[in-house]
């Protein structure tokens, strides 16, 4: 079970140090890539659940916390790093099961940029992710509402594919307003579509700015 849950974040840590790297020794090169942006999120996302003991029921979950790093990498190619968690409850019925759900999820994507002009982007990008989910209090209702069955609670890790577009939208010299929409699908569960919107400030760590 524990090297279940070590691969996967294993792999995605490992893929956001050597772009870093990569990012740090160009800067270094003195090539022009040496634009970071740090953002926060928030958005929303399908949630359905794959649970061992019977059917779920599917929702959208609000996404509170999204924090992101991005940079270039070369001229129209930057990745994309995005650390997220949101707290939301699936409803019991008589054949649903109830529960609530904690996920914390770290994502890496490698973008394209294609410009629509001066002060508007468009980004399509592919990359891999890891998320850890915690189902607790999981059970089912009679149909007067009462409590008929208790389950134990469980904890799942998982990596995804992950597909993704983004608009940006310049609101100055350093600030950034953004949409991205995003495919998700991961082992062993259902896809997972989402929606962030983000504020992003550059940080340029030149004496040219």
């Amino acid at each position: 079970m524990r090297r279940t849950f070590d691969q996967p974040i294993r792999l995605v840590l490992s893929l956001s140090l050597l772009l870093a790297t990569a990012t740090t020794q160009a800067a270094a090169l003195g090539q022009p890539v040496r634009q970071s942006m740090f953002g926060y999120g928030l958005g929303a996302t399908s949630l359905s659940v794959d649970d061992p003991d019977g059917v779920t029921d599917e929702t959208w979950a609000f996404v509170p916390l999204s924090l992101i790093y991005t940079a270039r990498l070369a001229s129209g190619i930057r990745y994309w790093s995005e650390l997220d968690y949101l707290q939301t409850q699936l409803d019991a019925s008589t054949t649903h099961i109830g529960q609530d759900v904690r996920q914390l999820g770290l994502r890496l994507s490698l973008q394209k940029s294609l410009p629509i002009s001066p002060g508007w982007i468009t980004w399509f990008g592919m990359g891999l992710g890891v998320r850890h989910d915690t189902y607790t209090a999981r059970h089912t209702i009679d149909n007067e509402g009462f409590l008929r069955a208790r389950f134990a609670d469980r904890r799942e890790t998982r990596a995804e594919a992950v597909l993704n577009f983004m608009s940006e939208w310049s609101l100055g010299r350093d600030w950034r307003f953004g949409l991205k929409l995003e495919q998700a699908l991961a082992t062993s569960s259902q896809a997972q579509t989402r929606g962030l919107l983000n504020l992003l400030y550059r940080y340029r760590n030149d004496s040219r700015r």
